[in-house]
């Protein structure tokens, strides 16, 4: 089998189930398959930008470059393919290749001080799934023991401390009333308890 040069591999950059913000310095991509979000530097996201499936190593490292503005080595363009193929964010698998080493950040900033720009450098945490991110309750829901835990701003039809009730919409047709509003009785407040003058939780 014939051995391939480092240069001629295309690699490509994947499209689907991405969202991709592009800042000042850094481009967000948030992958809707895995729930990672991760946070691209100039040099890595110039670099994944050009990996569209015809491009050589050389070619991605002369227009990531002129993006920059700054020299990119062949070697940091294979550090971000490596990177961006062990993150999902290339199409297909990235191969290993034969008689290629592999490159680290370290390999690619002894290239010299000016380089250090052009050195593609990555992040990736986990972030929630949307039921996750949700901070309150829909009206209606049961179970909440806190008006802070409804969407609405109330928890009604709680008897006391440590019992649960159904979350509820302060403006709602009875007169409910949040933490703060001012009453007489506790039957005008989420809560269930007026306390001078006042609901509280």
């Amino acid at each position: 089998m014939r051995r391939r040069d480092a240069r001629t591999i295309a690699p490509r950059a994947r499209k689907k189930a991405l969202l991709v913000r592009h800042l000042a310095d850094e481009t967000l991509v948030y992958d809707l398959l895995r729930l990672k979000a991760h946070c691209l530097n100039r040099a890595a996201a110039a670099i994944w930008k050009q990996c569209d499936g015809r491009r050589t190593a050389s070619e991605i490292a002369a227009r990531a470059g002129k993006e920059i503005g700054a020299t990119v080595s062949t070697e940091a363009v294979w550090l971000a393919v490596s990177q961006l193929g062990k993150i999902h964010l290339l199409d297909g698998r990235v191969l290993k290749l034969q008689g290629v080493e592999p490159v680290s950040r370290r390999d690619v900033v002894r290239l010299g001080v000016s380089a250090a720009l052009a050195v593609p450098v990555i992040f990736t945490m986990a972030a929630p799934t949307p039921a996750q991110v949700v901070s309150c309750r829909a009206n209606g829901a049961t179970g909440c023991t806190s008006n802070a835990q409804c969407c609405g701003g109330c928890c009604g039809g709680r008897s006391g401390v440590g019992t649960t009730g159904t979350c509820t919409n302060t403006s709602n047709a009875s007169g409910v009333r949040g933490t703060g509003a001012g009453c007489s009785v506790g039957t005008q407040c989420c809560s269930g308890v007026c306390t001078a003058g006042a609901c509280t939780a």
